[in-house]
């Protein structure tokens, strides 16, 4: 029989949400990647670009603009970035603490884009606030999958297997979180992996 391991007496803190950006070509300029697939434009003349109902949308989100959702719902619209509006909509009801529609809007993500990353993640972390932990767990591995480099999952889901009573894995995950990030930024993993480890030992 498992072992149940205590965190503490209060519930551990999960690492936040992630926005989805408005564009994949930017997501891969980000990690070094060149985009592959679109030809370079003439720079003949340097005209203010128009941007799309998604982008203005991000950026009303970004500066705190009411107007953020309406925005995002006319990027749903029109089709712009669906899925990442969806997610980002998710964000903003879960801010405003309303569970019910962040888990829609963000069900309505992965409905368009089953692999949409960051849509995973929250979903996760929703879970995650409503003790839902094995959808935690679920969603978590899921994004993991899809994005293997971002550390913050294995933060994540490393709670979630502590709190579920899975230590071996739970060590395995924040080790591999303390070693993405390294031992400066990972002293609380670094602490968690040594008291799971402990009570192993018990």
């Amino acid at each position: 029989m498992s072992n149940i391991f205590k965190l503490h007496k209060e519930k551990p803190v999960r690492l936040g949400h992630k926005k989805a950006k408005s564009s994949k070509k930017q997501q891969m300029e980000d990690k070094g990647q060149q985009n592959l697939f679109e030809k370079p434009s003439p720079q003949i003349l340097s005209l203010p670009k128009k941007m799309s109902a998604f982008e203005q949308a991000y950026l009303n989100d970004e500066q705190g603009n009411p107007n953020a959702k309406a925005a995002y719902l006319k990027a749903v619209e029109s089709g712009d970035y669906k899925a990442d509006a969806y997610c980002n909509l998710g964000i903003l009801e879960a801010h405003e603490g309303d569970y019910v529609k962040a888990i829609d809007y963000f069900s309505l993500a992965l409905a368009t884009d089953p692999r949409h990353y960051e849509a995973h993640f929250n979903l996760a972390n929703l879970y995650f606030d409503n003790e839902n932990l094995k959808l935690a767990k679920l969603h978590y591995e899921t994004a993991k999958n899809i994005e293997p480099e971002d550390p913050n999952i294995y933060f994540n889901l490393g709670l979630v297997q502590a709190m579920i009573g899975e230590i071996s894995s739970a060590i395995k995950s924040l080790s591999t979180y303390s070693q993405m990030v390294g031992n400066k930024k990972a002293g609380k993993a670094i602490d968690l992996v040594s008291q799971l480890t402990h009570s192993q030992k018990a």
